[in-house]
């Protein structure tokens, strides 16, 4: 089960493959064993920690992109939404309700109400806080760029709470810089802080999860015109604090699942390849995987038309 998560830049496991991959009763993967990790427990942190790696920011920058053309209009640039419909095609981003707060000292400040509805599941997530955007022109902030300017880039800080319909919490904080200089290169910057805090139940019990990501995100470089989605180079830091508390009901009382720790995701894309490789390290266990662009969560996966 893939739950929809408009700010989680990771998938939780349903509940019955995280207790089959927990099977042990005390299973931790920062474990008591300097040298070995259980590779079911490498499986999971995988799964949790690489799914996605960039959705959250270009979900916020998606929100920022349809706010500012609700000022802007026909002088935003002159190419299709770089940031919209991220993902799977059965999610729908709607703003519910937004107030233009003024342009100050080069930005544009909203208050917003997002929403996010995955029609496959009938799960949303709402997201409410503040955005903050700036308009480069020349090298300079613009507040409103002149018929025909070429806008160089753009500028994000967004700080919001969120929460979906089965009452998952969470908060992020991102500051990103989006390149629009090229006629088809796309450059984007920044760093993302989320925190999310989940309650997942089913038939195989009961998981709560805290989980806070501090991104750092270099030189993700998109093609409009690739039709794979890949970028074509760039690299994503993040740091994930993880706390995982797992317990089977019934049939499976007494399996447990307990993950904690610090752990450092480097996703870097290989130029030419349409390929990430992926190093995962706790400073006791490290790895490193090669997935294509798309398994490894950089993908645009649709979000230029």
């Amino acid at each position: 089960m893939k739950r929809l998560m408009l700010v989680l830049l990771c998938t939780l496991l349903g509940l019955s493959v995280i207790l089959i991959l927990g099977c042990d009763k005390d299973d931790d993967v920062t474990g008591n064993d300097d040298t070995t990790l259980n590779p079911q427990d490498s499986v999971m942190i995988e799964d949790v920690l690489q799914e996605d790696l960039f959705e959250s920011p270009m979900r916020s920058l998606e929100v920022s992109w349809v706010l500012l053309n609700s000022i802007l209009g026909a002088q935003m640039p002159k190419m299709s939404n770089p940031v919209a419909a991220l993902g799977q095609d059965d999610e729908v981003l709607v703003i519910i309700a937004a107030e233009y707060l003024g342009y100050s000292d080069g930005w544009h400040v909203f208050d917003f109400h997002a929403r996010v509805t995955d029609q496959s599941i009938l799960d949303t997530v709402d997201i409410v806080g503040t955005d903050s955007v700036q308009i480069i022109v020349d090298g300079d902030p613009v507040p409103y760029p002149a018929p025909g300017t070429v806008i160089e880039g753009l500028k994000e800080r967004a700080q919001a709470d969120w929460w979906t319909n089965s009452d998952d919490t969470g908060a992020i904080h991102h500051r990103l810089e989006i390149d629009l200089a090229g006629d088809t290169l796309i450059t984007i910057n920044g760093t993302v802080d989320d925190y999310f805090n989940v309650h997942e139940e089913d038939d195989f019990g009961v998981c709560d999860v805290e989980l806070g990501l501090d991104q750092v995100i270099t030189d993700i470089v998109f093609n409009i015109n690739q039709e794979s989605g890949c970028p074509e180079s760039g690299q994503i830091v993040q740091i994930a604090t993880i706390d995982i508390h797992c317990v089977g009901e019934g049939a499976n009382a007494g399996y447990t699942l307990d993950v904690s720790g610090v752990w450092t995701v480097t996703a870097t894309v290989n130029e030419g390849e349409d390929t990430v490789t992926i190093t995962f390290s706790n400073g006791v266990f490290s790895w490193t995987v090669v997935e294509p662009c798309d398994g490894g969560g950089v993908a645009k996966s649709g979000w230029i038309d």
